[in-house]
């Protein structure tokens, strides 16, 4: 028995590290030679994986490879098991090189109950592939099959059906077989006519304009904006309009975002920064990772750097940095613009959402649309900024934005990346890993259980309050949410069902009970209170209250929160509760 965990535990951690072959069997054969143990000699025994690789064809011109949904919705059941399963698909293609035209485009699945996610589908060539329909047959095949006669599961009929598909403009443009994102008539949502102005096409605010539809899509009849026909409406169910949101990380964090930064850099001399205010933020910007909870992947960079930031970096900024450091270095006008953006994001992020906050943050997208054009120009309008004004449609229909965002098809697509450990036979590596992966998921569900919250480093250092009968002290607390660490000052703000902010600062087991112990933090004033007051979204400017200690049981932790330095004074902060998920 104890041979067989060490095995498991050795190629779990060979594949969650993504241990070369060459290191895992130069380990194995020290710990053959310096132990007793019975362990296999090459990492492939170890990790099980495959020797030949099935079920690639040639296609479009490249190699295809295809898992198939139903080993898939098998996984999704056993993790909840529901009468019912809304499948997420995403489309994308993947550089492989930089000194390369090699390029994987990967068919990812994922659902509306958790964010799992799973590789249907990879297509590997130097180009993409030549036709979308001969590329995502198999999946249409699978999808028809699913949808209509559903999928059995202990006996019962779960219905099955695409809820939505979600790619970027190109990827989008591609799969339904339509004009891309510079063409006239572009947008999917409606059928505004673009105008090219100083060489660009672009979309100047219109009050109204009819929405697309998607009987007459579906009925090929947009001759303007259609340039083919996809075999994507052949799927029962599937609305080629409506079941397609927009993806807010490739639309606003990538897209907008990134568009008002760089024309604050190099834009109209109306709203272009000076050099010195440009190093201002991106001073300031910089002493910000001092203070970076760990929940965040990136730290903040500086603006020089813009051009290399990701998706996650721009969210970032628009949703916790961005309203700190631009205070007082933007003018008024451009600064109370911006801020009609990131409140608009950070009510449509928010997992309490009702009819009414979504009307109100789609007045405010609203007012931002037709504010760019004022302040930037009509030439700056771009598809990213028309499509603003659509958004809050989708989120009506989907919830809130990280539901149907691409990010975590993006981390997955990052992972992928990684275990490619060479630019030949890129399918078959991937088989490989993908087989080595689904080996040990068995063996490392077993032995975590994420939605508890787990406790470690045990210390005796308090603080404790008086006449406390406390068994065990923990300086970290975790689950699959975020972690708390009570030493250092990054990872130790968080928000209460209450609507308190507190500084943890020990964890404590009293009987079978845990404990907070720490501080609170006291209210002075709101970071904003134009467009909208900034307390109303649990944004405040807050000091630590030095006075008492108290406990608060661990059941009335709500989340996390980012403690950002706010003006000169030692002990003042901006606090932003952690939205995004």
């Amino acid at each position: 028995n104890n041979d067989d965990e060490l095995n498991k535990a050795l190629a779990t951690w060979a594949v969650s590290h993504n241990i070369s072959r060459t290191a895992c069997n130069e380990l194995l054969k020290i710990l053959k030679q310096y132990t007793s143990h019975n362990l296999p000699t090459d990492a492939r025994t170890l990790l099980k994986t495959p020797r030949k690789t099935q079920h690639i064809s040639k296609i479009c011109e490249g190699e295809y490879l295809y898992f198939g949904l139903n080993d898939i919705i098998q996984k999704m059941l056993l993790k909840d098991n529901n009468t019912y399963v809304n499948l997420l698909i995403n489309i994308d293609g993947l550089p492989l090189s930089k000194s390369s035209q090699a390029s994987l485009w990967t068919i990812l699945c994922s659902n509306t109950v958790n964010k799992t996610v799973y590789l249907v589908g990879a297509y590997f060539g130097y180009k993409k592939p030549t036709d979308s329909n001969i590329f995502l047959r198999a999946l249409v095949d699978d999808l028809i099959n699913f949808t209509n006669n559903g999928y059995i599961y202990n006996e019962s009929i779960i219905k099955i059906r695409l809820f939505g598909l979600i790619c970027d403009a190109p990827a989008k443009s591609f799969v339904l077989c339509v004009k891309g994102h510079t063409g006239f008539y572009s947008c999917t949502k409606c059928v505004i006519k673009g105008k090219y102005i100083n060489g660009r096409v672009c979309f100047p605010y219109k009050k109204t304009f009819p929405s697309r539809k998607d009987e007459l899509f579906s009925a090929n009849t947009y001759q303007d904006f259609q340039i083919g026909f996809s075999i994507l409406n052949n799927i029962p169910g599937f609305l080629p309009i409506s079941s397609t949101p927009l993806d807010y990380m490739h639309l606003i964090c990538l897209g907008v975002v990134k568009k008002i930064i760089l024309l604050w850099i190099k834009g109209p001399l109306n709203v272009r920064l000076s050099i010195s205010s440009i190093n201002k933020i991106s001073h300031l910007l910089i002493l910000l990772k001092n203070s970076t909870p760990n929940d965040f992947v990136r730290k903040p960079r500086s603006l020089k750097d813009v051009k290399q930031w990701k998706a996650i970096e721009f969210r970032n900024f628009l949703l916790y940095t961005g309203p700190i450091v631009l205070r007082h270095i933007l003018k008024p006008d451009i600064y109370l613009h911006f801020l009609t953006l990131h409140i608009a994001v950070t009510i449509l992020i928010r997992s309490n959402l009702n009819e009414e906050l979504i009307n109100f943050a789609e007045s405010l997208l609203n007012h931002f649309v037709i504010s760019f054009e004022i302040l930037y120009g009509k030439q700056y309008m771009s598809h990213n900024i028309h499509n603003l004004l659509h958004i809050c449609s989708d989120v009506r229909t989907y919830g809130p934005l990280d539901n149907f965002s691409a990010f975590r098809f993006e981390n997955y697509m990052a992972s992928i990346k990684k275990r490619l450990r060479k630019n030949e036979k890129s399918l078959q590596q991937l088989y490989k890993r993908y087989n080595e992966i689904e080996n040990c998921n068995s063996f490392l569900s077993s032995i975590n259980n994420e939605t508890l919250n787990s406790y470690k480093y045990l210390h005796n250092n308090g603080p404790v309050p008086d006449n406390y009968n406390i068994q065990l002290q923990y300086l970290m607390m975790s689950n699959e949410k975020f972690n708390i660490k009570c030493k250092g000052q990054n990872n130790n703000c968080c928000l209460l069902k209450s609507g308190q902010y507190v500084l943890i600062l020990n964890i404590v087991q009293k009987n079978k009970d845990f404990l907070l112990i720490g501080k609170k933090l006291k209210y002075i004033k709101d970071v904003y209170e134009s467009p909208y007051k900034s307390s109303d979204l649990n944004i405040k400017v807050m000091t630590v209250n030095n006075d008492s200690i108290f406990s608060w049981p661990i059941t009335d932790l709500l989340g996390k929160a980012w403690k950002i330095p706010f003006g000169n004074h030692a002990n003042t902060f901006a606090i932003f509760p952690l939205n995004h998920t």
